[in-house]
């Protein structure tokens, strides 16, 4: 009977030393590409300092807190905002809710053609549904000729040009200045002349007439024939140069018969000595 109780005795210690032991044994991480395992391979392996062995293709992305807690920051704690506080709203003094009320009400200026512009600031009335204007309420003019967009045919004409109602040239002084005592186009005034010839070819019913002019300097039969032979060269790089039809192109010169400045002034004589297009269609 002893010898039995003994023995059980012997088993119980045992059984409990068992439990122990599987209770203190650590938790088996699973295996984690980067780093060195045990011989069970699981476990990572350290080296003599304690720091885990790392494998060379390890990156950031395969750290375990076990071996990398630095990379785990502990998450921070964000305290909750403080709910606001409403001040209470004041009480109206006797009358004060009436004229709030009546101050709160906009009164919208009238703007008769619903441009945008009220009709005491606008300077352009009984503007056309649709039409773009400024802030004076005029309709826009991109090229400054006069003529508004919406009504211009002709966009893009040249500063200084003289235009009819559609917003097309009826005249303009070219950009063209000559030697003295020649008549050959410089290349630096062909920009001027490309830019005349695509107003020309916007419309192609319209015949034009180059001009030559002088001041009244020199003798006038020389002058009259050197500003026709200025006007012939215009004329030329018109029609070979930029494809203006020959028969809407013609040139005449006019010397010093008609100036549009006083000749006894430098700055007037340089204003006579001009080569102008005219509309003759």
């Amino acid at each position: 009977m002893y010898k039995h109780k003994q023995f059980f005795q012997i088993a119980l210690a045992l059984s409990s030393l068992l439990v122990a032991a599987v209770a203190a044994s650590p938790v088996q991480a699973a295996p984690h590409p980067g780093y060195v395992y045990s011989t069970d391979d699981k476990t990572p392996a350290h080296d003599m300092d304690g720091h885990c062995v790392y494998t060379i293709e390890w990156r950031k992305e395969f750290a375990i807190k076990e071996c990398n807690p630095e990379l785990f920051p502990a998450p921070k704690v964000v305290a909750p905002a403080p709910a606001p506080q409403l001040a209470p709203e004041p009480t109206p003094a006797p009358g004060a809710a009436a004229a709030a009320a009546a101050a709160a009400v906009v009164v919208a200026e009238k703007d008769s053609d619903n441009d945008g512009v009220p009709d005491s600031a606008d300077k352009c009335p009984n503007t056309p549904a649709g039409v773009k204007v400024d802030a004076n309420g005029c309709p826009i003019d991109s090229d400054n000729d006069g003529v508004p967009d919406y009504l211009d045919k002709c966009p893009g004409t040249p500063a200084g040009a003289k235009v009819d109602a559609e917003g097309c040239v009826v005249s303009i002084t070219l950009n063209v200045q000559f030697d003295t005592g020649k008549a050959a186009v410089k290349s630096q005034y062909l920009p001027e002349l490309e830019q005349f010839a695509q107003i020309l070819k916007q419309k192609p019913e319209v015949k034009i007439e180059i001009q030559g002019h002088t001041d009244n300097v020199g003798n006038a039969a020389q002058n009259k024939s050197l500003s026709e032979a200025r006007a012939k060269a215009v004329r030329e790089v018109l029609v070979k140069k930029y494809g203006i039809a020959a028969n809407r192109v013609t040139a005449k010169g006019y010397g010093m018969e008609k100036p549009v400045a006083g000749n006894d002034t430098a700055a007037g004589r340089e204003k006579n000595r001009r080569v102008e297009a005219v509309r003759v269609k």
